[in-house]
């Protein structure tokens, strides 16, 4: 039999070989308290001890006593560390989140599981006998968070893999929770038309899709752009247009927008799903599917397949716009990114600024106006809100055309 003795202040607990042998979790002072158990010599057994300071005065002493030998503070040559931590592994408690449902303006989306828990163990099991309590990390705070216990919450409608980290000391533990996107927004569908709906068709559908247009790549961050077919004599009584991640394959991102089939066909996508859709797939192929139902049958998907670019389009765009009625053009500036229309660069012009460049600062336009000496056949400066101020015109050489000239 051996005697454990326990002298702290404040509280203490005391396990031998996984048994409680002092008990005395109180505000004290320095104080002795004692339990006994039967050991075996020679044996190596665990020990645990918790111990807690409230006020004043701070100590704590482990002694024993057994066969042979008096009351002393067990020496260090009989304590033996058990083994340290060698990896840190993750237990994944719940399936992986999927987005169910979301608004068609920003605002919160809805998970099912609303959560993911996810617990970090020391490996080997069992090798710190204390309550294991890590840091965390996510590797996209932006879609979704982690908290000190390690639960996930996707706060975003982008699909995609989370990468979870656990950090205890010198080890780090990694997990992956895969987000998918699916679901239907059925605000402007026909009254009793639901994704169910839609099932495989079997019957080929004779529409053509007319925009997107075919291996179009799309900047990041534009206006989402409006989805344009045509029947080709077969009307629909319903339609749904599906944006999809992967184009080919189990897609991770799959959100649908059902409504009636207007005249001209087309329908515009909500911002948030454009967005949404961009982030997922951005740098990589997606697609545009459309289904129609035509003659209360569901036909066979159309899909458009597209690629997203890895970054914004910098800068506004620069174009020609020309009216057939009095043969005539203007020379117009759009910012992509902006729910504006466009602008004309020129107060007025003389006539048909046709050819335009722009220079490689972005700073200075140089445009043609059909041989016409103003403002708009010259060259001029670049303001920041798009507009121009003109830095010298192109003359004539009175018979229409313009003089070779160089400018800086």
């Amino acid at each position: 039999v051996y005697t454990f003795r326990a002298r702290t202040d404040d509280g203490v607990r005391l396990w031998v070989n996984n048994q409680l042998v002092v008990d005395k979790w109180l505000d004290q002072g320095a104080t002795n308290w004692t339990g006994t158990i039967t050991l075996a010599a020679n044996t190596l057994y665990d020990i645990r001890l918790e111990y807690f300071e409230n006020s004043g005065g701070a100590s704590a002493q482990l002694g024993w006593a057994g066969p042979g030998f008096t009351d002393q503070v067990i020496p260090p040559a009989s304590l033996f560390h058990r083994g340290g931590a060698t990896g840190l592994a993750f237990d994944l408690q719940t399936p992986d989140p999927s987005l169910l449902s979301a608004p068609s303006t920003q605002g919160s989306f809805v998970f099912d599981p609303a959560t993911v828990p996810l617990t970090a163990q020391l490996q080997p099991l069992n090798c710190y006998p204390g309550v294991f309590q890590p840091a965390w990390s996510i590797s996209r705070p932006d879609l979704a968070s982690v908290d000190p216990s390690g639960v996930v919450t996707p706060v975003s409608a982008v699909a995609g893999p989370l990468q979870v980290k656990a950090y205890g000391g010198s080890l780090v533990g990694q997990s992956t929770v895969n987000v998918t996107v699916k679901f239907a927004d059925t605000s402007k569908a026909p009254a009793g038309v639901t994704a169910a709906s839609f099932p495989v068709g079997t019957v080929a559908d004779p529409m053509t899709v007319i925009y997107p247009y075919a291996d179009t790549v799309f900047p990041l961050a534009l206006r989402a752009p409006v989805v344009q077919w045509y029947p080709n004599g077969a009307a629909a009584s319903a339609v749904q247009v599906t944006l999809r991640y992967p184009a080919t394959g189990t897609p991770v991102f799959n959100v649908a927008v059902i409504s009636s089939e207007g005249s001209p066909a087309r329908l515009s996508i909500p911002q948030p799903y454009w967005q949404a859709f961009e982030q997922t797939a951005k740098g990589q192929e997606a697609a545009i599917v459309i289904q129609r139902i035509v003659g209360g049958v569901a036909r066979q998907e159309v899909v458009r397949k597209f690629r997203f670019g890895s970054a914004e389009l910098r800068g506004r765009i620069y174009y020609t716009e020309y009216n057939q009625t009095t043969n005539a053009a203007s020379q117009l500036a759009i910012d992509p990114g902006s729910t504006a229309g466009p602008i004309n660069i020129f107060a007025s012009s003389g006539g048909c600024p046709v050819c335009h460049t722009v220079s490689a600062s972005g700073n200075r336009i140089a445009t043609s106006d059909w041989g016409q000496e103003g403002i708009s056949n010259g060259l001029s400066r670049l303001n920041a809100n798009g507009t121009t101020t003109n830095l010298a015109n192109i003359p004539n050489n009175g018979q229409g055309n313009p003089v070779n000239t160089q400018y800086n």
